[in-house]
């Protein structure tokens, strides 16, 4: 089993809404920024990625890892967490420029920086901690853990909205498709994106 299957499909989800987020960044340098898709956009992207996403990383994942880890690993590991806070206090500082920035230069630095910073986190995360989890945790450590993953969310302890999230996704992502020329991004019933 896999245990980073589910982790790299939701890569691709978030990815699809980080492309939105890019076109956010011009129309707001442009001044016609829309505010109800960028809301909507933040919204996904506190809830689903830094909340849902990162969270189970960091309270499941690393923490398993933390335990079955050699000394020297747990540097690599405070890492992860340190590139999870940074993104993290980027997006609030995204979020908070919503109907506050006077400048819509604000929102489109913020936007750009917090879109470059999880692209190179989740890349982080395919190249060393993925693969280190596969080869690191038992067979019942993954299964322990893929079962957590879905079944709650980290912070509340209820049961997550999964579908509802990425369905927000593929609606955010339509809705911003159809407002621009740039291009196009398909989005298939699981939310798994492709170019085109």
């Amino acid at each position: 089993m896999r245990l980073t299957a589910t982790l790299l499909e939701e890569h691709r989800i978030i990815e699809v809404v980080l492309e939105v987020l890019d076109q956010l960044a011009i129309e707001a340098e442009d001044h016609c920024l829309d505010p109800k898709v960028a809301e909507g956009a933040l919204h996904f992207l506190g809830e689903f990625a830094d909340r849902c996403h990162h969270g189970r990383k960091e309270e499941r994942l690393i923490a398993a890892l933390e335990v079955k880890s050699p000394g020297n690993t747990h540097l690599a590991l405070a890492r992860m967490r340190e590139e999870h806070d940074l993104g993290h206090q980027i997006f609030l500082a995204l979020r908070d420029t919503m109907g506050q920035d006077p400048h819509p230069g604000g929102f489109a630095r913020l936007a750009r920086a917090y879109a470059m910073q999880v692209r190179q986190h989740m890349a982080h995360e395919e190249r060393w901690l993925f693969p280190y989890a596969e080869t690191t945790l038992s067979d019942s450590d993954k299964e322990r853990l893929a079962a957590e993953f879905v079944a709650f969310d980290p912070v509340t302890k209820e049961p997550i909205l999964h579908e509802k999230l990425i369905a927000e996704a593929v609606a955010i992502a339509k809705h911003q498709q159809a407002t621009t020329a740039g291009p196009k991004l398909r989005l298939d019933r699981r939310g798994e994106s492709s170019s085109g």
